[in-house]
């Protein structure tokens, strides 16, 4: 396998992975790379709407992205932090490519919920904080069902972000001819299936299936940059400041002793109905409550350390 410096990086990257995507595959999503002799890479990164099937039947889930400007989906959407997210600026990028910049608009006037993760957003939709989660990888919807969970992922009928996640070696480690079999090995179809198996991604190796439960790549109507991924690149800084100006449309947060006050209200509202001090046992009653008054407002992290905090 050929090995190229990643520009003054300091990493060695596989030809399959250089730089932030690919070369090779056969499937038209690589065409916007380029090419080599190796149709392998290491991971790709789908971005899909996800839904509880619990309380959702999936006729009733959306099926496309504009459907979350519906107005029934009004403050009932979770999405992340373009700032904070390489895959939430991936979901902003080609959805203001297919819909231009009032998607983005009409969707801040929708008063989305906004996290700071995946697993965030995930777990306010499980907790029932939201009802949808707009812009879920794909392996995370998928490993929360391999785990019993009820969230299920709808992968939109009018594109679908998809992005790689990369290997790279680098320039200095102790043991580098290690890493060079330790990398092949990952590329390999058996390095492939076992990566699969662990965290459940889509593999481009056209000899890797996909995840069980999820749709087949020839299934997906694939985004990609109409221009390349240089062009995509160059523009993640003015597109995450413009994400962050659509920050105006959206309540503003809470300050950490409004987000005291809420945990204290919700702590003393549980003692009175206990009769008691709770205890940790209340621990997701009360985070629970406390969402519901934040609404979006306060990290949900954050709210859980101190509800845990408050009641030990």
């Amino acid at each position: 396998m050929e090995y190229r410096l990643l520009g003054t990086s300091g990493l060695n990257v596989p030809v399959l992975g250089f730089g932030t995507g690919t070369f090779g595959g056969n499937h038209p999503f690589f065409g916007k790379w380029g090419d080599s002799d190796v149709a392998q890479a290491r991971r790709l990164v789908d971005l899909c709407i996800a839904y509880d099937s619990a309380r959702m039947p999936a006729n009733k889930a959306p099926q496309r992205w504009d459907d979350l400007l519906d107005s029934r989906w009004r403050g009932k959407v979770g999405q992340k932090d373009a700032q904070t997210a390489g895959s939430a600026y991936a979901q902003y990028y080609f959805l203001r490519e297919e819909y231009g910049l009032s998607y983005w608009q009409r969707m801040a006037e929708q008063k989305p919920r906004i996290f700071k993760t995946a697993n965030e957003s995930l777990d306010a939709l499980e907790r029932g904080d939201v009802d949808l989660v707009g812009g879920a990888m794909g392996y995370s919807v998928h490993d929360a069902r391999r785990k019993g969970s009820s969230v299920r992922g709808i992968w939109p009928k009018d594109g679908v972000p998809m992005m790689i996640g990369p290997t790279a070696i680098l320039r200095d480690a102790p043991h580098r001819n290690a890493a060079k079999l330790f990398t092949d090995f990952v590329l390999s179809k058996e390095g492939q299936n076992a990566l699969q198996s662990a965290i459940g991604a889509y593999s481009p190796r056209s000899d890797v299936p996909p995840p069980e439960g999820v749709p087949d790549l020839s299934q997906l109507v694939i985004m990609t940059p109409e221009d390349g991924w240089d062009e995509y690149a160059e523009k993640q800084a003015a597109l995450q400041a413009e994400a962050d100006v659509l920050q105006a449309y959206l309540p503003a947060r809470l300050t950490e002793a409004e987000v005291d006050a809420l945990v204290a209200d919700e702590v003393t509202a549980a003692a009175q109905a206990l009769g008691s001090q709770p205890t940790m046992r209340q621990m997701g009653q009360v985070i629970k409550a406390v969402n519901a008054r934040a609404q979006g407002r306060a990290d949900g992290s954050a709210i859980a350390a101190k509800v845990k905090a408050a009641l030990a």
